[in-house]
């Protein structure tokens, strides 16, 4: 029969040991992940340069171009911000600017200042309601 030598012996006990011990430390870690930020980052400071009236560029021009442009709500652009931090939602921000008849109109959202109103010469006309003929049988 052959015998081997006493440290193969030991070393055929402590691989399988020292194995185990590195996978069940393994296990224990999480890795690192990285924060992920994605959108439109809208200051306050931008927000407040924003004035009712200004057109679609000027405020593209203070904000940026918008992260979501519906093409069914044509009048509402949506800047939306948020940070994942290791896997959670950590921050979450949404601003939508309401136009009408290509003018600024309201802001919509959280932390969104309300807008002061236009003065009267500034107003735009407001036009005449049409009436609808009515059909006749």
């Amino acid at each position: 029969m052959c015998e081997y030598p006493m440290s193969i012996r030991l070393r055929h006990r402590l691989v399988p040991i020292g194995l185990i011990i590195f996978t069940a430390a393994c296990s224990a870690l999480t890795p690192y992940r990285l924060p992920i930020q994605q959108g439109n980052i809208v200051s306050s400071e931008a927000l407040a340069k924003l004035q009712p009236g200004m057109s679609k560029n000027q405020a593209a021009q203070i904000l940026g171009t918008p992260l979501l442009n519906d093409i069914f709500h044509s009048n509402q652009w949506d800047y939306v911000h948020y940070l994942r931090k290791r896997g959670t939602m950590s921050e979450k921000n949404h601003v939508a600017l309401i136009f009408e008849e290509e003018k600024l109109a309201r802001l919509v959202g959280e932390g969104a200042p309300v807008l002061a109103p236009m003065a009267e010469q500034e107003m735009p006309a407001v036009a005449p309601k049409v009436k609808e003929p009515t059909e006749t049988k």
